[in-house]
């Protein structure tokens, strides 16, 4: 592997992630893209988070902004799954979404 291949496998994991894939999917990606071992690759996919949260910190992104923007997310999720008829999507978004909120039963 060339020297710029832990970078290369990083930037693929940071990428991967932001687009909501699991870690698990990113770590069987990156493993199989650049032909690590898994461990290799776990360890890539602990650094992007680490990385995603040092930007989030840097940032200083508003929490309130945020979770609008991510209830309108799940609202559009929940819009289209209705829109195709995937039951099991809207029931899968609708508890995201009462969680997010905090309208569920309270412990």
């Amino acid at each position: 592997m060339p020297a710029s291949a832990p970078t290369d496998r990083l930037e693929s994991a940071v990428k991967l992630l932001l687009q909501g894939k699991s870690p698990h999917s990113v770590v069987a990606d990156v493993a199989s893209q650049y032909g690590c071992s898994r461990r290799t690759a776990r360890n890539d996919v602990a650094s992007a988070y680490r990385r995603i949260q040092q930007d989030v910190a840097e940032v200083g992104l508003d929490r309130k902004a945020l979770v609008a923007q991510t209830v309108h997310c799940l609202q559009t999720g929940m819009a289209q799954a209705l829109a195709t008829n995937q039951i099991g999507s809207v029931i899968g978004t609708a508890r995201e979404l009462r969680e997010l909120l905090g309208l569920g039963p309270q412990q």
